[in-house]
């Protein structure tokens, strides 16, 4: 896999990179749990903590010469960053169901960038008749080959427009499934993540 997938199309400060395992960086990562929780970082260890997110000051990162990471295997890595602070963000249906992109943090942090990383497409995101529960809006929903498909990346989209019209926003094109060099829990059911960072 690529060990340096760099998105500067419009990125306006920091890199954001993507490794196939754990990079010789100081980290700062939180333990996942499809939640709509985040974290704030302060440069402490946020190891034992639940979230699915980190709010950080870029002063912080600096100071403490850390990156934030968020791991993922098909969901969407999410980075929101503002003036002064920004938002790492872990997000797959569990965390878009229960409104992880309306936590209060993430307009604290006065965002005007947006990058939704490397994870699955909609051609690869096959669901069953169960899945609707989770979302009303049927937008979303795709029929191919006679099979339903949800767009991760479109619903999630729309939900950081509706919160923030004028952000920036880019959307990495790679899907995690179809392409192999990244690792996919639909795909093969594996242990491994990608481990995507930013830093200043």
């Amino acid at each position: 896999m690529p060990s340096n997938i760099l998105y500067h199309k419009i990125l306006p400060m920091g890199e954001f990179r993507t490794f196939d395992s754990k990079p010789d960086l100081e980290v700062a990562r939180t333990t996942q749990i499809h939640s709509k929780n985040l974290a704030v970082y302060k440069g402490q260890k946020l190891d034992k903590e639940e979230a699915d997110g980190i709010f950080f000051k870029r002063a912080a990162l600096k100071t403490k010469k850390t990156a934030v990471a968020v791991t993922t295997a098909d969901c969407m890595p999410i980075l929101f960053i503002g003036d002064e602070s920004g938002v790492f963000l872990h997000a797959g249906w569990k965390g878009l169901s229960q409104g992880i992109l309306k936590n209060p943090l993430i307009k604290d942090a006065s965002p005007k960038y947006c990058l939704i990383g490397p994870s699955i497409s909609l051609e690869a995101f096959e669901v069953q008749k169960d899945f609707y529960e989770h979302f009303p809006e049927k937008e979303f929903f795709h029929k191919i080959k006679g099979k339903t498909h949800f767009d991760l990346k479109a619903k999630a989209r729309r939900d950081i427009l509706d919160e923030f019209p004028e952000i920036q926003l880019e959307i990495a094109p790679e899907c995690t499934l179809r392409q192999r060099e990244y690792h996919s829990y639909r795909r093969d059911k594996t242990k491994e993540r990608n481990w995507n960072i930013f830093s200043l």
